[in-house]
């Protein structure tokens, strides 16, 4: 809405009244429809002079078009005929002061952008967000519900079954209603109380995590002050028979197993250790327990499935662009290795090899799928959003080509129903416009999570840029913290420092499918000095989709 100043002249008292005009009038030249705003969908009159002017995005940034603002264009607002508007200062994210020129004289003007009708279908406040995707009418239809409701929690959909935060029935938020009105909104996966409408509650990331998949054990890696270690993997709580059997140890390691299908384990001990092997079922347990023997100091044993089938779609399959265009490949190593060894008839050495083991010439610990604009993503299981997980980052930093901010999401998901034996992940979704997820938020399998954009380092094409971290049972650790990768703490940092890993502890969530070899990202630089204290870094990938719900890779 436009506002004109009540008095204009120096010295004088000045207070705003009633807003004279509304921004988006299409009275303003030049806004026929077009590609505005780093969303890049067509806007029409309503919607296309507020973004040209400003740029006022969803995360609130409010950067001002001198071009537009300070007078190459028209204004009749005013009510004084031909006007220009010189922006003077962004007082708030939506709120811009400046000054017109009346009759000759400059005077002072306030532009406040909001979204102001709720049932209009128009995005009012230009902030690229549909009425039912925009915070600013959650609470506003969340203060009608609660109008004469019973004190109590209501579940979203109990008001918005069709469109709320633009997901159909997804229960995507607890409402609060105090003496009729909404005293909160909280987004998050939402359980009906099927006996009081009234006590609806947020369901816990425990209750959205996956139990123990089928065919799957448990195992745990134990170590002692005197240098000595165990391993177990049978029974229902392998830590608790080590311990009660010899108390004192430190779990290093405990996780999930394949009871029937091919499983991986890479041993290193203060004082020596296995190669990377494989085997079916138990088999490699017992060949690792037998082999390093209890002479062996304070062995880290990592064993991982090569399959885990527990997440669904990430992305509809039928919205990747259709070949011949392709993902730029999950890359596993970045330093030169013999080719010969994968089987492929591949001579020489390559420093970039994919899944099956084939030379790939760019190196990335990420997929990047060739993906129109404006495409859903959606959660693949129970998880949380992470700290700082749902942000626009500057990547100005790299002096990409794009635009300076690069929408990210970073969702935790984890599999297993005890704590202790729990496999997490963290993937990260890049590229994204128009997220619909605030940090500390549980979401659900098929829930979307935003929309694939052109943003930030995209290379001023749609696609998404997908990265899969492993944070528990890695392959790297310390001499001092050997329990370092049993769990870890991923933040959303904008640097690889402190606890985020960001490549390090990456993996395929395709799984490894050459037979030839072993993987070598899970143990090719385990030696490397990586600056933050590890003997090294790497991951046993993992096939992480269930069947017919992976992505298409080549």
């Amino acid at each position: 809405s436009i506002y004109r100043a009540s008095a204009e002249s120096a010295g004088a008292p000045l207070y705003w009244g009633a807003p004279i005009a509304s921004v988006g009038a299409v009275q303003v030249t030049g806004t026929s429809l077009t590609h505005t705003g780093s969303d890049k969908q067509p806007v029409g009159n309503t919607l296309a002079w507020s973004r040209r002017a400003f740029g006022l995005e969803a995360n609130g940034t409010l950067v001002t078009n001198s071009t537009l603002l300070d007078g190459n264009n028209t204004w009749y607002w005013l009510n004084t005929g031909n006007e220009r508007y010189e922006a003077i200062t962004a007082a708030a994210p939506n709120i811009v002061y400046g000054l017109t020129v009346k009759s000759g004289t400059r005077r002072i003007a306030r532009i406040r952008i909001e979204e102001y009708d709720c049932a209009d279908g128009i995005d009012n406040d230009a902030n690229g967000l549909k009425d039912s995707e925009d915070d600013a009418c959650t609470l506003t239809v969340a203060n009608t519900f609660c109008t004469g409701r019973a004190n109590g929690t209501y579940c979203a959909d109990r008001f918005q079954p069709s469109w709320f935060r633009d997901q159909t029935n997804q229960n995507a938020a607890l409402v609060r209603c105090t003496s009729g009105v909404a005293a909160s909104v909280t987004p998050g996966v939402c359980k009906r109380n099927p006996s009081f409408s009234n006590v609806d509650y947020l369901q816990t990331l425990d209750s959205l995590t996956p139990a123990d998949p089928p065919n799957t054990g448990r195992y745990c890696n134990v170590h002692y002050g005197d240098g000595t270690w165990d391993l177990a993997w049978t029974g229902t709580n392998p830590c608790g028979a080590i311990i009660n059997a010899k108390p004192g140890g430190k779990i290093v390691r405990a996780g999930l197993y394949s009871t029937t299908g091919m499983n991986y384990a890479f041993a290193k001990c203060n004082n020596g250790g296995i190669n990377p092997g494989g085997g079916i079922g138990t088999q490699q347990f017992t060949y690792i327990y037998g082999a390093l023997g209890h002479t062996a100091n304070k062995c880290i044993i990592s064993v991982s499935p090569a399959a885990l089938p527990v997440f669904s779609e990430m992305f509809r399959a039928s919205h990747q662009i259709p070949l011949p265009r392709t993902a730029n490949a999950f890359v596993h190593n970045n330093t030169a290795i013999d080719l010969a060894q994968f089987g492929h008839g591949q001579t020489g050495t390559s420093l970039g090899v994919d899944r099956f083991g084939k030379h790939f010439g760019q190196w990335e610990a990420a997929y990047d799928h060739p993906i129109n604009e404006g495409r859903p993503l959606f959660a693949v299981s129970g998880g949380v959003v992470i700290p700082n997980g749902s942000r626009e980052r500057d990547v100005s930093q790299f002096g990409c080509s794009g635009t300076p901010n690069q929408g990210e999401i970073f969702v935790k998901y984890s599999v297993g129903s005890s704590d202790t034996y729990r496999e997490t992940f963290v993937i990260g979704y890049a590229h994204v416009r128009k997220r619909l997820v605030v940090d500390g938020q549980t979401v659900k399998a098929g829930q979307i999570l935003g929309y694939v954009a052109a943003n930030g380092c995209a290379g001023g094409y749609g696609h998404l840029h997908e990265g899969v971290m492993r944070t528990s049972n890695t392959n790297a650790h310390t001499a001092a913290q050997p329990e370092l990768g049993y769990r870890m703490d991923l933040q959303a940092n904008t640097s690889d420092t402190g606890t985020n890993f960001g490549s390090e502890i990456a993996l395929d969530p395709l799984g490894w499918a050459n037979t030839s070899a072993f993987d070598p990202w899970a143990y090719l630089y385990w030696d490397t000095d990586t600056g933050k204290g590890f003997f090294g870094r790497g991951v046993w990938s993992i096939n992480l989709f269930k069947p017919g719900e992976e992505f298409r890779y080549p």
